[in-house]
């Protein structure tokens, strides 16, 4: 239990020994609930589950003028653990890019 809490980023569990049963308390990191870290990343995804979207479109519907680097770390992020991927895989960087929710981020 120890190794996969310190694998995943997570404090050590704690233990605590009662009469006749042990309690384990893991702790989840600040802010995280159900896999989603921010805010900001759950209305990404929200948004993702209607219809493809840029980065701009994204950055619009968040108030934005345009992608904020705040946004494009989240961006790579989401897509580096799958949550999200690219509608031209192979064109990362292409102008007509766009995003769209994977099955893992649909959960």
């Amino acid at each position: 239990m120890i190794a996969l809490c310190t694998k995943t980023g997570l404090s050590e569990p704690e233990y605590k020994i009662k009469t006749n049963s042990v309690i384990l308390t893991i702790k989840r990191k600040a802010g995280v609930e159900s896999g989603v870290e921010s805010d900001m990343e759950q209305k990404i995804l929200n948004m993702l589950i209607s219809s493809t979207l840029s980065k701009k479109q994204i950055a619009i519907s968040l108030g934005k003028k345009k992608p904020t680097r705040y946004l494009n770390d989240l961006m790579k992020k989401m897509v580096n653990n799958g949550t999200v991927e690219y509608t031209i895989p192979d064109k990362p960087n292409s102008r007509l890019q766009k995003y769209k929710l994977t099955k893992k981020g649909q959960k």
